[in-house]
Order: structure tokens, then C-alpha cells, then sequence
């Protein structure tokens, strides 16, 4: 026999008359004794189907006090509590058949106990239970071994501390503290750094309000089956992690699921206040806890010991969460805990969705943070120095919107996108390893450390510079996606790993740079500011290099581009240079001889290739010429052709022994031939006579590519001047109709006068040789008419004026103008005629802004006009209703004229000639006028018409050079040969002599549209 002291086990608690008996002697293999009471309720059956001997026993009287004497193996059942006094107690217990005690057991467990047969088996290792009941802490000094343990109904914990261990390699435990049919008082299980061990396939059964486990351990064999076959089961409560008993609390996984997910479990709460659960033992399939988690302000620690978990319940509280163990823990709710998330010791917490890491911050501490799913971060996140911390994308698109701190480092990895959105300063610099990318818009989220690219790219979504040095470690797979914008990195780059540019836009590197890899640009365009002598740069297809700094070895593939310079500069090889045929060598140059420069301290091979000259604006000599390539150990070969954007001077090469030469030399090609519009051919003609090769102009003409050179003249032509009269032209228009309109409504009688103010809006577009003309205007006119036997005669005279801008040309003119006209109508039956003639002095007032390269002169002009108009229409009346309809036809004829005039301001000045232009139009509509109700003193007119030009209807101008030379013809804005118009009135018969009206009138064509609203007042006298 062995026997272990328990020390002070427990005081009284009930003056309970136990069952007792000194010795029970039964079989030491597979028997029971069912004793008093429980002989009926079922225990007897369920033993005996396990295969136990059953004998049944009375229930003895008296006090239990000492179990020393039992040298059998026995099974008790006690319906109250166990007593001994202070001087301790002595259980005994043989290396034997397992057995069964049960003490304290509620009379609601009685469905539990079909669960506890299956406790009871001949393999068991022992024969003795340890089943304190009382109100007092229990201590365990050393292990003991059984098949099933009992704790039952205790008003206080029982308590495990640290000296003990309470260990079962049998089949099961079976902890209580309260009764599960709600009655029983209990307050828990609590663990110091003891535990309790479950070894083999039995349960662990809990009932209870609270249990509580520090440094305790929870190992667990048993896979989770049916609710009566589980490890552990929370029936009612929270479990909680409580720091005060120190340690931590323990689940092994390594035979199977640990869960709260069922039924009896389902809605409660664990609840965490600076304890730890650890998962132990081997990596089986994924540990689940689906219940909603608390946190309070001590926190939660997790241990996930290098197995995988999940916690898919909510988790909430003011606390934070706090993983280590090399582990992985998922977390799959949408968490709203305050507390922040740390993720320490090589662990790695994966989620899909930034909500799941709660509401506070996330703190790295050599941890990894891995994405389930695409999603954002919005929390601010810490980074520990001196440890690894990653964020692992797995393929997925991470953003941080926080900000990123601390003085630590960030490594991405997993073949996904992260982008730094936030303001980081984080001290450690960021590791872009395997094919992963990192994603910024800004420099200062790349952190305060080096850059080190290992397999991975960096790729901007915005411009940025960054002073950050950059390590290459990978040979290859390392890049830069530029991605259309501009970044810039001034640091060092260094290790002896390769580089790749790609994405449009520019990459500019301004360091002292040693690493040794080669350097590939696929894409947008390579600017070396600084050196990088140790690497060969290859240029493939689409990519472009240049800059003023120097390379190792240069290679311009088919497809790619050699610029050098960031305008005209000089870009150095330290070794050789090779342009592969199908390759460009791009060469800026200017007026003075200066241009770009590719040196090479060897040999220059050409296979072929094109030199294509982009020349800057300038005054060209006749003949320059420019050393574009210089070889220090000389040049091979040629290129296919060499180029040129600039119209008039036509590029050649010159191959020497140690370089290429390029020389512009002017051509035969005239001004003239370069003009694509009637405006541009006819002005550059012009200036071919008014400007000789000595002149200022003709040597800015000269250094202009076609399209430069096709602007140059439309900004000489002075078109203004003809537009300014098709705006003068549209001004008098509205003239005509206004006095025309006086016949729209019923015929007046008596001798009336009148007086209108007008606003009007125009905008004439542009055709391709002549640009748009906009502006807008204000007058009045005012008038008397009466009767003349059966017609009606007026007389009218008014002022307007108008801003007419075009602005493509950079030009304005002012024009006023002075009205003068008659007009009359009458009615024969149903038969109406109505005719009048207006003329206008024009008075325009124009200025120019002329910018031919160096050349800039702003130019003005006055000069007077004239414009006078016929018109006449005939229309048929028919009343309809309160009212009448009218069609009718009618013709108008224009004649517009301007004085010669003289600009001054330069040498670009013009001259104009005096000029006269016609025009006929045809108009067909109807018009209708009506009262707006019996008696009513307002009346409605509206007319629409079809305007059709029947003559030329261009406005154009015969100009000169002030300097002499031929005059030439432009057009300005033509006039619309098809417009609709209407008109729209509404007449107020404010007293029998009395009227006012308001009007609009519009017309819309292809080539623009006007309008204009106008306010009335007529008195009879």
C-alpha cells in the first residue's frame, strides 16, 4: 500500500451523518459496492453493464474521520459532506484495478451519470480519488492517479496551487461546483501552478459560475464528439484567465478541436483579465473557440505553441490582446475590443478583415500579421526594434491607413500588395521579400530605415523622394514600378543585387551607388543623377535612360531609348556602350551648340539605329554642329538614320574616330510648305517676302519644328481684325431684328415711341483655320413710328457695345457701334409686308499679343467700319382663336466694310487695307401672336425662322507687314450659313397708352449660337 498525506484538508462543514464504514472488503478486480439509497437509481445497471461485480450495501451512520485503515479496493457513494478533523487524514491506495468515488453527489446529476460509465475500466492506474469538499483551500502536495475525480458542491473555490498536481491518466475527470439543475452555490475551480491532467480518452466535465485558471494546465486528448462525450463543457458562467494566481492556462490540441461552439456552451462568455490560454502538444487540425470573449483591463494572453487556432467568437472589452507561441491564431469576428493587439515571439495572427483586430493599435513585437482576405487597416500600428516583424499578405491587397511608429522594421511578404497609406516614422525601414509588393504614395511611408528590396517591388501610386538607402539582395526580381509618376531616391544603393525600373514614368537616382547586380529599365524612363559604376544597365524595349551621372556598362536594346540628361546633358559609361539595331539615341540641342553627350571611357558599337533631334526654339544659324557621342577608346559601326523635329534645318552625321557629330544644316523647305490651314500658308508666305535671313524672326522660324512653326503663324496672320467685324456683323443683326420684331404683335395705332435695352451673349466657333470668337454685349435702341395712310412707319436709332475675345490667338477687340434705321409695314386683306434698312458706324479697337519664341510684341490697331443693312418680308395672316398665325418669307442682305488701319507695337506689326465683304440671307418661318386670356392686357408672340445664307459668308481682311513685303488674305470667324432662330415676347398693356415687354431671342447653327433678352417700353402719344 501507498499513502499520501493531505494535510489540512478540510474542516466541518455539516453536521451531515455520513454512511461509513471502517473496511468494505471487496474484489480487487472490476467490482462495487452500491451502498444505502443509490441502489435504485440506476448506478447499479450502468456498473454492471461496464462490467463491474455490483454488491449492494446499507447505508451505515457516523462520521467518516479516516480512510487509513482501507486496504482494498472500494467504490463509496456519500449523499452529504465528508468531515475529518484538523490533525489531517491519510487516504490509501494500491497499484491495483481502477475504481470509482463519488462523494457529495447531487441528486441533479442523475443524468450524468450515463456519462460516467464509461469512466469505469479495468486499464485503469489507480484505485483512489481526491475529492475535497469544504470551505477551506485544499492543498495536493504531490500527484495522485485515478480513473475519475469528483469535487462537489462548495460554497468556496477549491483551489490547486502551486504544490500539486492533480493528475488522471485514466479515463476522466468530473469537476463541480454548482449543480446543473441551477441549485448548489459555487464560485469555481481555480488553478495555481498545478494542473489537471487528462492523459488519456475521458472527459473533462465542468458546472459551475465561474472557473478560473492562472498558471494551471488544461491537457487535453479527447477529440470533441457529442455534447456528453466533450472534453470540457461550460454549462453555465464565463471562463476567466486571472493573473492573481499567477501563470497561465493551457489547452493541449494535440489529439483534436477544441471548441465551446455547442449547445451547452453556446453564449457564454471567456472572459480575460491579464491571464494566458496557451495551446500545447502536437499540430493537429485548427483549435476553435466560437464564444464571445471579454477582455479586461489585465488583458489576454494567448499562446498558440506553435499550433493553429481560431477565435471566431466577438471579442470585446477595454482590454488588449496579447499573442505569442509561434503559433497561428485566427480571428474571424468583428471585434471591438479597445485594447490594442500585440503580436510577439514569432506568432502570427491572420485575419480577413481590419475590424477583427478591434479598435486599438496593433503592436509587432517579432510577430506576423497575415491576410485571409483582401481588406484595410485603419488602426495606427507599433513596431518593436530589434526583432522581425512582417505582414504577410498571401496574396491578397493590404492597405494601412494608420500610421506606422516605433523603431522597428516591417517585412512584407506573401506574394500580395501592401500599401502604407498612413504618416509613418517608424525607424526600421521596410523588407519587400519573394514577389510581394509594397505600395506607397508618399516617402516618409517607407519609414526612417533602409529600403531592402529581396525578390520584391516597390511601386508608387503617387510621386515621392525618399533619402532612404536601399538594399538589393535578390540577383534578380527586385523592383521599382514607377506606375506614371516620378520618384525619386537620393540614398545609396548597395548589396549585390540587381535592379528592375519598370511602369511609365521616371525613376531618378541622385546616390553614390555600389551595388553590383545589372540594372534592367522595362518600362518609362531611368534617370542617373548619381553613379552606379559596378552595375551594367540594359535598356529593353519601351524603357528609357538618361540622366548626368554615370553607369557601368550601357546596352540600348531594339524598342529602347538613350536620352541623356535631364534636358541637354552628358550621360557616362564607365566601360562600353552598345546600341543594338532598332534602338533610338534621342538628342536634345539648342541655338547656341549645346546639346546632349553620351561618353563612354571604351569602345561606342553602333548595330544600327536611329539619332532622332529634338531641337529647343531658338535662332538657328544656318549651319551648327553638335559632338553627341564621345568614345575614349573609339566607335564601331552606324546608325540607320538620324532624324529631326525641326522643319527648316535638315540633321546629317559625321563619324569620327572617337565620336559622332551631328551638324543642322538649313534647307530649301519654305514657310509656306509647312502650313496646313489657308491662314497659315497665306501669313507665311507673307513672311518669306517681309523678312530676310538676317532677321530676328526668320531666325526663330528657322529653329521650329512644323507644329511650332504652324502656331508662329497663326499668331501672325492677324485674323482678329476679320473676326472682329463677324462680331460687329452679329450685333447689327439683333439691330434687325429688334425693329422688324415691332410688327409681331397687333398693330399699333397713333404715333407711339419706344425705347428697348438689350443684353446679348455670342460665341462664333472656330472652323480649323480660324479660332473661336466669344463676347458679349449691351445697348438700347430707341424709336417713334406712326401711321402713314394704311402703313406704319418708324425711325429708330441706338449704341451698343461689345468685348469680342479670341482667345487662341491671343486676342481682344472692343467694338462700339452707333445705329441708325427706318422701317415700316402694312396689311393688304390678310397679306402683310413689312421692310427697313439700317446702318452702323463701327468702331473697333483691337490688340494682340504676338509670341514667336524670343519675339514677344503686343500689337494694336483703331480703325473704323461700316455695316448697312436691307431687309424685307412678306407674310400671309390667319386668325386663330384670340389670336393669329403668320408664315412668311423674307430676305436681308449685309454689307460690311472696315477703313485701312496701321498696328503699332513692333516689328511684327500689320497693315490693313480698306475692305468690303456682303452677304444674303433668305428667311423662311411663322410667327403667331395671341392673348392670354379674354380681355386679358397681356399678349404673347413667337416666331421661328430658317436663316440660309444664300452668298459667301466669309469675313476676311487684306493685311500686310508693317516692314514691307506682300499683303496677304485671312478669314476670320465665318458667318453661319444655315441658323434657326426664334424669337419669344411677352407684351403687358400696363395703361391704355402704356406697354411694356420683355423678349428673347436666340439662333443656333453649326458654327455657334447668339442670344440676347431684351426689355421694352412703348407710350403712345
Amino acid at each position: 500500500m501507498h499513502s499520501k498525506k493531505i494535510g489540512k484538508i478540510f474542516a466541518s462543514v455539516l453536521a451531515a451523518t455520513l454512511a461509513s464504514t471502517s473496511a468494505l472488503a471487496v474484489s480487487a478486480d472490476k467490482t462495487a459496492v452500491v451502498i444505502g439509497g443509490y441502489a435504485t437509481d440506476g448506478l447499479k445497471v450502468r456498473l454492471e453493464t461496464a462490467g463491474y461485480a455490483v454488491t449492494l450495501a446499507a447505508q451505515p451512520t457516523g462520521v467518516l474521520s479516516s480512510l487509513g485503515d482501507f486496504d482494498q479496493v472500494w467504490d463509496l457513494r456519500f449523499m452529504d459532506a465528508l468531515s475529518v478533523e484538523d490533525n489531517g487524514a491519510y487516504l490509501s491506495y494500491l497499484q491495483n484495478a481502477g475504481g470509482l468515488f463519488l462523494i457529495g453527489e447531487h441528486a441533479g446529476f442523475a443524468d450524468r451519470n450515463n456519462s460516467l460509465v464509461s469512466f469505469i475500466t479495468a486499464a485503469g492506474g489507480g484505485d483512489v480519488t481526491y475529492a475535497p469538499n469544504s470551505i477551506e483551500t485544499q492543498y495536493v502536495t504531490s500527484p495522485f492517479n485515478g480513473d475519475a475525480v469528483v469535487v462537489a458542491d462548495s460554497s468556496t473555490p477549491v483551489i490547486v496551487p502551486s504544490a500539486g498536481t492533480v493528475a488522471t491518466p485514466g479515463n476522466g475527470v468530473f469537476i463541480t461546483t454548482s449543480g446543473p439543475d441551477g441549485t448548489g452555490v459555487g464560485t469555481g475551480v481555480a488553478f495555481g501552478a498545478g494542473s489537471l491532467t487528462n492523459a488519456l480518452d475521458g472527459r473533462l466535465l465542468t458546472y459551475f459560475d465561474v472557473d478560473t485558471f492562472s498558471s494551471g494546465t488544461i491537457n487535453n486528448n479527447a477529440a470533441v464528439r457529442a455534447l456528453v462525450d466533450r472534453m470540457i463543457s461550460f454549462v453555465a458562467g464565463d471562463f476567466q484567465a486571472d493573473p492573481d494566481l499567477g501563470g497561465s492556462g493551457i489547452i493541449d490540441t494535440s489529439k483534436g478541436e477544441f471548441t465551446l461552439a455547442d449547445a451547452a456552451a453556446q453564449g457564454e462568455a471567456v472572459t480575460f483579465d491579464g491571464g494566458t490560454l496557451s495551446m500545447t502538444g502536437g499540430a493537429s487540425p485548427d483549435v476553435i473557440l466560437s464564444n464571445p470573449i471579454a477582455i479586461q483591463d489585465g488583458g489576454a494572453f494567448i499562446n498558440t505553441a506553435g499550433v493553429a487556432s481560431t477565435l471566431s467568437g466577438v471579442i470585446s472589452g477595454d482590454g488588449g490582446l496579447i499573442v505569442q507561441g509561434q503559433g497561428t491564431l485566427v480571428l474571424t469576428g468583428a471585434n471591438n475590443y479597445a485594447g490594442g493587439t500585440v503580436i510577439a515571439g514569432d506568432s502570427t495572427v491572420r485575419v480577413s478583415d481590419g475590424g477583427a483586430l478591434g479598435i486599438g493599435g496593433l503592436n509587432l513585437m517579432g510577430g506576423t500579421l497575415a491576410a485571409g482576405a483582401d481588406f484595410a487597416l485603419g488602426t495606427n500600428i507599433q513596431l518593436a526594434g530589434g526583432v522581425a516583424n512582417a505582414i504577410d499578405t498571401a496574396g491578397h491587397d493590404v492597405v494601412l491607413n494608420g500610421a506606422v511608429s516605433g523603431a522597428g522594421g516591417l517585412i512584407v511578404q506573401g506574394g500580395g500588395t501592401l500599401t502604407l497609406a498612413g504618416a509613418n516614422n517608424h525607424a526600421g525601414g521596410v523588407g519587400i521579400t519573394g514577389d510581394s509588393t509594397v505600395r506607397v504614395s508618399d516617402g516618409g511611408a517607407l519609414g526612417g530605415g533602409a529600403l531592402v528590396l529581396s525578390g520584391g517591388t516597390l511601386a508608387a501610386d503617387a510621386g515621392f523622394a525618399t533619402g532612404a538607402n536601399v538594399q538589393l539582395l535578390n540577383a534578380t526580381g527586385n523592383l521599382i514600378d514607377t506606375n506614371g509618376h516620378t520618384v525619386e531616391l537620393t540614398g545609396a544603393i548597395s548589396g549585390a543585387g540587381g535592379l528592375i525600373k519598370t511602369g511609365d514614368g521616371r525613376l531618378n537616382l541622385t546616390g553614390v551607388n555600389d551595388y553590383s547586380g545589372d540594372t534592367q529599365v522595362n518600362g518609362g524612363r531611368l534617370a542617373m543623377n548619381g553613379t552606379a559604376v559596378n552595375s551594367s544597365f540594359t535598356v529593353n524595349a519601351g524603357g528609357s535612360i538618361g540622366g548626368n551621372g554615370t553607369v557601368g556598362a550601357l546596352v540600348v536594346s531594339n524598342g529602347a531609348t538613350a536620352a541623356p540628361g535631364n534636358s541637354i546633358g552628358q550621360l557616362t559609361a564607365a566601360t562600353t556602350v552598345l546600341f543594338e539595331a532598332g534602338s533610338t539615341y534621342e538628342v536634345e540641342i539648342d541655338a547656341t551648340g549645346a546639346s546632349d553627350r553620351l561618353v563612354a571611357s571604351e569602345t561606342v558599337t553602333i548595330d544600327g539605329g536611329t539619332v532622332q533631334v529634338l531641337a529647343a526654339a531658338g535662332d538657328y544659324a544656318p549651319r551648327t554642329s553638335y559632338a553627341i557621342i564621345v568614345a575614349g577608346d573609339g566607335v564601331t559601326g552606324t546608325f540607320d538614320a538620324v532624324t529631326s523635329d525641326l522643319a527648316f534645318l535638315t540633321p546629317a552625321l559625321i563619324y569620327a574616330s572617337n565620336g559622332v557629330v551631328l551638324t543642322m544644316t538649313r534647307n530649301d523647305v519654305r514657310f509656306a510648305d509647312v502650313g496646313v490651314t489657308f491662314n497659315q500658308r497665306s501669313t507665311a508666305a507673307a513672311v518669306d517676302g517681309a523678312f530676310n535671313a538676317t532677321s530676328a524672326l526668320y531666325n526663330e522660324l528657322v529653329g521650329m519644328n512644323a507644329a511650332e512653326a504652324r502656331r508662329a503663324f497663326d499668331a501672325l496672320s492677324g485674323e482678329a481684325h476679320a473676326s472682329a467685324l463677324s462680331f460687329a456683323a452679329a450685333d447689327a443683326d439683333n439691330v434687325r431684328r429688334t425693329l422688324i420684331g415691332r410688327f409681331d404683335g397687333p398693330a399699333g395705332t397713333g404715333t407711339e415711341m419706344w425705347t428697348t435695352v438689350t443684353g446679348s451673349w455670342n460665341d462664333i466657333d472656330g472652323n480649323g483655320n480660324s479660332a473661336a470668337v466669344s463676347g458679349n454685349g449691351q445697348g438700347f435702341l430707341a424709336g417713334v413710328e406712326t401711321d402713314l395712310a394704311s402703313f406704319r412707319v418708324g425711325v429708330a436709332g441706338g449704341y451698343t457695345d461689345g468685348d469680342a475675345r479670341i482667345r487662341a490667338r491671343g486676342a481682344q477687340a472692343d467694338v462700339r457701334n452707333l445705329h441708325v434705321g427706318v422701317y415700316g409695314g402694312g396689311a393688304f386683306g390678310k397679306l402683310r409686308v413689312r421692310a427697313g434698312a439700317v446702318h452702323t458706324a463701327i468702331d473697333v479697337r483691337a490688340d494682340r499679343q504676338v509670341n514667336v519664341v524670343a519675339l514677344s510684341e503686343t500689337l494694336k490697331a483703331k480703325y473704323d467700319g461700316q455695316a448697312a443693312q436691307a431687309f424685307a418680308e412678306l407674310g400671309y395672316a390667319m386668325p386663330l382663336g384670340n389670336g393669329m398665325i403668320e408664315p412668311f418669307a423674307g430676305i436681308n442682305a449685309l454689307w460690311l466694310k472696315n477703313e485701312a488701319f496701321t498696328e503699332t507695337g513692333g516689328t511684327l506689326a500689320l497693315e490693313g487695307a480698306e475692305r468690303t465683304r456682303d452677304t444674303i440671307w433668305s428667311n423662311l418661318g411663322f410667327k403667331a401672336s395671341f392673348a392670354l386670356g379674354a380681355n386679358s392686357p397681356l399678349t404673347a408672340q413667337v416666331k421661328g425662322v430658317w436663316q440660309h445664307a444664300l452668298t459667301d459668308r466669309a469675313t476676311d481682311s487684306r493685311l500686310a507687314f508693317a516692314n514691307g513685303g506682300p499683303s496677304f488674305l485671312v478669314h476670320g470667324a465665318p458667318l453661319a450659313r444655315d441658323a434657326a432662330a426664334v424669337d419669344a415676347s411677352l407684351r403687358w398693356q400696363v395703361a391704355d397708352r402704356v406697354q411694356v415687354g420683355v423678349g428673347y431671342a436666340g439662333t443656333i447653327a453649326d458654327q455657334g449660337e447668339s442670344q440676347s433678352v431684351r426689355l421694352t417700353l412703348g407710350v403712345r402719344l
